[in-house]
């Protein structure tokens, strides 16, 4: 019964989706522009040079296909917009008198969203594999891409949380839109979405390996390349650790933020 509420949550989220399906094609126009801009730049950089960091041309290309394949399946930063209007508007009163987690509705709109555009998103992936077929690296070791597909899951779990902690943060404030850049940027880089981070300083990745944000792009997309297999186990002790950690730190937000609301608009 508590499970059916969700999937039931999942199945409108997804039929609002179908209405809306354009964004989701825009947006995959928009990664191919994104991806198109990194070859250009890396080309450049690259003239001349067999390797940067232990990386090929065609690995780097491969890590930001990748990259921005793995960004869009997450589809958590509607999290923290829907959860400002809601504040704003009073209308989060209805999470408060129905039996229902404000967490796990966001998580089964979050997933739906992602189960929508992954169709697409397969689609436009398999537009860039032929066009940068020639710059696209396939591993000889398929563990190296099942071990990568679980610590996406892992890490995109990381990053609704982060996401959803932005959100609560609407019960103090009326414009949400600064905290969120803010916080944005600075998980884009801490994350490789920018830049891969083995291009850093040997110390500095190493710090950065006890983070959360290591894992939501970064250590995914290197296990695909063949990196880090040496490093799992205690991998997957930081993520899970601080899933465990987070998933506190939003419990006790939670109920401090609820306390600020009004009910008509926070």
């Amino acid at each position: 019964m508590l499970l059916r509420k969700y999937i039931a949550i999942f199945n409108v989220t997804f039929k609002e989706s179908l209405a809306y399906r354009f964004d989701a094609i825009t947006s995959a126009v928009f990664s191919f522009a994104k991806i198109y801009l990194a070859f250009l730049l890396w080309q450049a950089i690259y003239d001349g040079k067999e390797v940067i960091g232990d990386y090929t041309f065609p690995m780097m290309m491969t890590y930001y296909i990748l990259i921005s394949f793995m960004s869009r399946l997450a589809r958590s930063e509607s999290i923290i917009w829907e959860t400002s209007d809601e504040v704003r508007t009073g209308s989060f009163t209805k999470y408060i008198t129905r039996p229902l987690k404000h967490f796990n509705y966001c998580v089964a709109r979050s997933l739906s969203k992602g189960a929508f555009s992954f169709a697409v998103d397969v689609m436009a992936f398999a537009v860039w594999l032929i066009i940068f077929r020639h710059y696209f690296v396939i591993p000889s070791n398929w563990q190296s891409v099942v071990f990568s597909i679980l610590f996406t899951i892992l890490g995109l779990y990381t990053m609704m949380q982060v996401h959803y902690m932005i959100a609560l943060i609407s019960f103090k404030t009326v414009d949400i839109a600064g905290p969120y850049y803010l916080v944005s940027s600075f998980m884009g880089f801490m994350s490789g979405s920018f830049i891969p981070l083995m291009l850093l300083p040997t110390s500095i990745g190493s710090i950065l390996a006890y983070t959360p944000f290591y894992y939501m792009l970064y250590y995914p997309a290197a296990l695909y390349l063949g990196e880090g297999q040496d490093k799992m186990g205690l991998a997957f002790i930081v993520v899970v650790g601080w899933n465990v950690i987070m998933t506190f730190m939003r419990r006790h937000m939670y109920k401090k933020m609820l306390q600020l609301y009004e009910g008509v608009g926070a």
